[in-house]
């Protein structure tokens, strides 16, 4: 068999060098590109640098503003919060069963509070009196035997007569929001609950849309006028589940700060919405 000798044409002969060519050329092309990453990852990274730098300069400004007016912070400012939705209330308790349950002990009021006074009825005597922890137990305990939808409440404050009796207030928290109005008291003493005062409007449900809100510092500085000289003691993100008119309404209601401060053991509050998100 006779064999024929390779002869490249033009055209193979074009795209072998251009293949040479091209795989030359390749190391070139590579260290170009990782240039190219690496600047662009020093761009991204000194942009990143610049923004908490201005966020930390803008929080010192703010912190020193509140410091010139005399507020003192003495609590942890929540950071997790950069949008909230708006919260749908029925305008209605849930308090039917109550009634029906417990006959005649309930007197409600216009603005939906509920007051009850157990004299002289018997139940387990708290333990470990005046202990907060065992007498905020007994009275969850309590309040759950008794009747209350109590599976979302967390206990907001506590107040104590001496050795006498303890105020607990209180309130509901629903996904991570409190609501404030929402809110159940007992008073306790040795020989048990001697007093209950509640109030609940019924929530329907978050929107399925967020907006911008205000941070803890802002709403801070947006309520000095409100606030005056005082300690912050507690900021928490949540909804007021009455009227202005202290009503129980129906319909939607907007996230407010709560703020409460050593000036008063009502807390004020401060619309949370950013005026540039706020639907109209």
């Amino acid at each position: 068999m006779e064999f024929t000798k390779y002869r490249p044409t033009i055209r193979n002969r074009l795209e072998i060098k251009g293949g040479e060519r091209a795989f030359m050329e390749w190391p070139r092309a590579k260290n170009i590109l990782i240039v190219l990453f690496l600047s662009l990852n020093i761009l991204l990274a000194y942009n990143i640098f610049i923004n908490n730098y201005r966020y930390e300069v803008s929080r010192q400004t703010k912190l020193d503003a509140i410091a010139g007016r005399g507020i003192t912070l003495a609590c942890k400012l929540p950071d997790n919060f950069k949008k909230a939705p708006k919260l749908e209330f029925e305008g209605n308790d849930n308090y039917d069963e109550l009634n029906k349950k417990h006959p005649g002990i309930f007197k409600e009021t216009p603005t939906g509070i509920l007051f009850y006074k157990a004299i002289g009825q018997s139940n387990e005597r708290p333990e470990g009196f005046p202990n907060i922890r065992d007498v905020s137990a007994y009275a969850e305990k309590y309040l759950i035997d008794f009747g209350f939808p109590f599976e979302d409440y967390y206990l907001e404050s506590y107040s104590s007569d001496g050795n006498n009796s303890i105020n607990l207030r209180f309130i509901e928290k629903y996904r991570g929001y409190l609501i404030f109005d929402n809110y159940i008291e007992v008073k306790v003493d040795r020989a048990g609950v001697t007093y209950i005062e509640a109030r609940y409007n019924l929530v329907k449900g978050l929107s399925e849309s967020s907006h911008d809100i205000i941070q803890p510092l802002d709403a801070i500085l947006s309520g000095l006028s409100i606030i005056g000289n005082v300690k912050v003691e507690s900021v928490a993100l949540g909804y007021r589940s009455i009227s202005d008119e202290g009503k129980m309404e129906k319909g939607d209601r907007r996230p407010v700060w709560g703020i409460k401060t050593s000036q008063s053991s009502e807390r004020s509050f401060i619309q949370a919405f950013d005026n540039a998100s706020q639907e109209k």
